[in-house]
């Protein structure tokens, strides 16, 4: 018989599985390489050819614009707080225009307001006429305003004054706001 021929196979499959593993990861590292290698030339390729002024420039630019924009937001910011303040301002403040539309609205022909100081509660007003009468019906229209509790709670009279010279009287007195 001849001795040279074998009947039982020599191969492994173990040995097999572990040759197909090493191919597979020696394809996948030659790929890896290969694409760093193409991506790293790319990159010394695009930076050769873009001048490095030019990138300057523009971070430049943009470090401009965004100072610039930080300071337009910044009084932006400002403006729209003083707003919103003034607003809070005057929705909390009182309303004196209704008072004083309905005090003028109740002096007679004939009477001229010379001075209107108005604080919190208390309105001081000084009129003034070529005659009692019509300064007479503004006290009464006055003291009808603090009975009916419109406006005024009540009148108290500071001065009657009369300037010979120059013929008129005037009457201030202190009305206190409800």
């Amino acid at each position: 018989m001849n001795n040279s021929i074998n009947l039982v196979s020599s191969r492994n499959d173990a040995i097999e599985r572990e040759r197909k593993v090493f191919l597979s990861l020696r394809i996948i590292a030659i790929v890896l390489l290969s694409t760093i290698a193409v991506g790293s030339i790319l990159a010394f390729i695009i930076t050769t050819t873009i001048p490095l002024s030019k990138i300057k420039d523009e971070q430049t630019q943009t470090l401009a614009s965004i100072s610039t924009s930080s300071k337009k937001l910044s009084s932006y910011y400002l403006i729209r707080d003083k707003l919103t303040n003034i607003n809070s301002l005057t929705t909390t403040r009182a309303d004196y225009i209704k008072p004083i539309e309905l005090i003028f609205s109740k002096l007679p022909e004939g009477v001229s307001i010379d001075s209107l100081d108005i604080e919190r509660n208390l309105i001081e007003i000084e009129i003034s006429g070529s005659s009692l009468l019509p300064l007479d019906e503004a006290i009464k229209s006055l003291v009808a305003l603090g009975t009916e509790g419109k406006i005024i709670k009540s009148v108290k009279l500071k001065s009657l004054n009369l300037n010979a010279q120059a013929a008129r009287y005037s009457v201030t007195f202190a009305a206190e706001k409800i």
